[in-house]
């Protein structure tokens, strides 16, 4: 099965802009030849409004919103105190874990987890309509990546990235646990 992981739109405090639907009408131009079962999203607006604009042009079922998918804590301002600073050092390193904002390592168990509620569905292709830090997620799945490492990800507005299940490394999960 194909994975296809799609980025949000452009957007503002009210959700999509004119230039977010756009991007996603334009992502649909790619869309179109996959055979596509499932639409999943974030419930955040931006990804959901995008996956919902990606359902209507292709004539694809609602997507089916999930909170496994909701971006990951960040901290939004330079650190405070000493808490953050050390989350704010180790954001990307998959051995820290904190439970607000959400460490790394929690992250991705929570992503792992919706994974592998997935991966074996009998469709041709999935879609995943979120945010980019679910990217560096869909890589450390699908790569297997060592536990001590992390692939970033940065990805532009309603951008593609695809994986085959079939190229899965085996027992992925594991490293972010």
């Amino acid at each position: 099965m194909r994975i296809i992981f799609i980025r949000h739109g452009d957007y503002n405090k009210k959700g999509l802009t004119r230039l977010g639907k756009k991007q996603a009408k334009m992502a649909c131009g790619e869309l179109k030849y996959e055979n596509i079962g499932e639409v999943y999203c974030s419930p955040c607006p931006r990804a959901k409004q995008t996956a919902e604009v990606i359902c209507k042009a292709l004539k694809l079922p609602a997507p089916i919103v999930t909170e496994l998918l909701l971006e990951r804590d960040r901290l939004k301002d330079q650190p405070q105190n000493p808490e953050e600073q050390e989350y704010y050092d180790n954001y990307l390193n998959p051995n820290f874990s904190k439970s607000h904002p959400e460490g790394c390592k929690d992250f991705l168990a929570r992503s792992h987890k919706f994974l592998d509620s997935i991966i074996d569905k009998d469709y041709e292709s999935l879609l995943i309509v979120g945010h980019s830090s679910f990217a560096y997620a869909l890589c450390h799945y699908f790569m297997g990546t060592n536990k001590d490492t992390i692939t970033w990800v940065r990805l532009g507005n309603c951008s593609k990235l695809c994986f085959d299940s079939r190229d899965r490394v085996k027992n992925p999960s594991k490293n972010a646990k």
